[in-house]
């Protein structure tokens, strides 16, 4: 429906957008972190329709639609959570409840809103620390820094700098992007164990998208 309630007709216009890998959330920035809880993902999409240029709602319940999200080996208990926009950047939340189903190489919901659609479970930790990153040789302010860790396939990004509530002892792979004045791509990449607080100093290295783009494929 038009945004005013109107009911519409055809022809309209759906698009889709699909993330599965790290580097796919990365590139688009789009974090797996709800309420500063980190997500264990299986994959985002955003799905929107349009009439026109104007993005349309889809209708109260009971309106929904099935969705399906690949997926090689589907974990149990995983929930829809929606995208949201917390202090000016994304955030997730799992209001309504919307279970996901496991098949055999998939996921099934039914879903009752446009938008951004994170199938996930919290993943976090009573016991976390903080990564803060700092540098003597680069302007970090539009620098895009993320802490990947492979066991939950969680992407999280340092807003100001600062990475909070990761869990200790999860194993991360950190990696920063820059982008000169010129437009020359730069990058920074490092993995560690997080055991307690601590910062990290970022120097920013030259490097091409192919490379860059290799490197979070490997992620």
């Amino acid at each position: 429906m038009m945004p005013n309630g109107d009911t519409i007709t055809f022809p309209f216009t759906i698009t889709l957008v699909e993330l599965y890998t790290a580097k796919d959330m990365i590139y688009y920035e789009m974090p797996t972190v709800s309420a500063g809880t980190i997500l264990e993902t299986s994959g985002e999409i955003q799905l929107l329709a349009f009439k026109g240029t104007t993005q349309l709602l889809l209708k109260p319940s009971p309106c929904d639609f099935e969705i399906q999200m690949p997926c090689a080996a589907p974990l149990s208990g995983m929930d829809a959570y929606y995208g949201i926009t917390t202090g000016g950047h994304p955030d997730w939340t799992n209001n309504p409840v919307t279970p996901f189903t496991a098949n055999t190489t998939s996921y099934t919901a039914y879903i009752r809103t446009l938008g951004w659609i994170n199938c996930g479970q919290l993943a976090g930790s009573t016991s976390n620390s903080t990564i803060t990153f700092t540098s003597t040789t680069d302007d970090l302010t539009n620098v895009g820094i993320f802490v990947y860790m492979p066991a939950t396939k969680t992407v999280m990004q340092a807003y100001n700098s600062v990475t909070t509530n990761i869990p200790n002892g999860a194993a991360v792979k950190i990696v920063a992007i820059g982008i000169n004045s010129s437009g020359s791509l730069f990058s920074f990449y490092q993995t560690q164990t997080v055991n307690s607080s601590n910062t990290v100093s970022i120097t920013l290295s030259a490097t091409t998208d192919a490379t860059l783009t290799s490197l979070l494929t490997g992620l």
